[in-house]
């Protein structure tokens, strides 16, 4: 069983984790779409002060070219409200189990990046991220020689438009990349063609991914600070909230500099 937040350690200086807290800081290390392949980095709103999320990407981001291609992204940025309890707004009260975003697409974006709006009054709702090259080593000394297998193997993306494209949860060759869903709540059914064992051995996985406390980089996120990171190294989820009022908005991207596919590898 997955921990809840209390269990989880916070992690203050991670080595795969960057926090910018000036605006001298982000000036004089400006963060490039090779540096979120390997790390996430957190900005602080002292950093760069902005009334809006647009602003925010525009100033922290300028080379991300915002993802559209979505109802709930038409404005740019997916605005998720915590409710209720058991209300679906977004975001769900439980904790959020790890994943990466939009799966199901052929080619997901390549970059997330999550602005708090408004955090959890009562302190829950942190985000946490692990990069899949220190799970699958994490794997591989545990000897999980068949989940790797399963992992790998190609298999038809169900749900994607137009022609069905054989995929694996994680590449083959040159650095690792991932996609992870929670067939649980998918709201647009099962992404991938699995049998009930695999989809329990998928689950194997992301459970264990949340116990990993060493390799999980926590991010307790205030009003108007942000975290960005490859949605394609990069799998995040968040604590459960305690509360209800926490608001993020989450962006996706792709490098405008190099086309849809800069800053990320090749399957």
């Amino acid at each position: 069983m997955a921990p809840d937040r209390a269990s989880v350690a916070t992690i203050p200086v991670h080595p795969r984790l960057r926090i910018i807290e000036t605006s001298s800081e982000l000036a004089a290390c400006p963060i490039t779409a090779d540096e979120l392949i390997e790390r996430a980095v957190i900005v602080k709103a002292s950093a760069r002060p902005a009334a809006t999320t647009a602003e925010s990407m525009e100033s922290v981001l300028p080379w991300l070219s915002v993802w559209y291609d979505h109802e709930y992204w038409r404005t740019g940025a997916w605005t998720c409200r915590v409710k209720s309890e058991g209300e679906f707004t977004g975001e769900m009260v439980p904790l959020l189990k790890f994943h990466t975003d939009m799966s199901r697409r052929p080619e997901p974006p390549a970059y997330t990046v999550i602005r708090s709006i408004a955090g959890d009054p009562q302190g829950g709702g942190a985000s946490l991220l692990v990069h899949i090259d220190d799970a699958i080593r994490r794997l591989e000394e545990l000897g999980e020689d068949a989940l790797l297998r399963l992992l790998r193997t190609p298999r038809t993306l169900n749900v994607a438009d137009g022609s069905k494209p054989t995929l694996p949860l994680l590449s083959h060759g040159g650095h690792t990349r991932v996609r992870i869903f929670d067939y649980h709540i998918a709201t647009k059914g099962l992404h991938f063609d699995m049998s009930d064992h695999e989809l329990r051995e998928l689950d194997r996985f992301i459970d264990a991914c949340h116990t990993w406390s060493d390799l999980i980089m926590q991010a307790d996120l205030q009003a108007g600070d942000l975290i960005a990171f490859s949605n394609h190294t990069f799998l995040h989820g968040r604590t459960a909230c305690l509360g209800t009022g926490r608001v993020t908005d989450i962006v996706l991207g792709n490098c405008a500099d190099n086309g849809r596919n800069a800053g990320t590898h090749p399957e």
